[in-house]
């Protein structure tokens, strides 16, 4: 199971908005989820 870049940058813009409007323990947790998802993640070259 790989992750695409579409559906990082999305969990990115979600804790980008909850670091944003001071949810700083929410955002921190999808900060680093990203972050431990980096390793899934799927390149496709054509």
């Amino acid at each position: 199971v790989g992750l695409k870049l579409k559906e990082l940058v999305e969990r990115l813009q979600i804790a980008y908005h909850l670091t944003a409007n001071e949810k700083f323990q929410e955002g921190a947790e999808k900060f680093r989820s990203i972050l431990l998802s980096v390793l899934l993640f799927i390149v496709e070259s054509r």
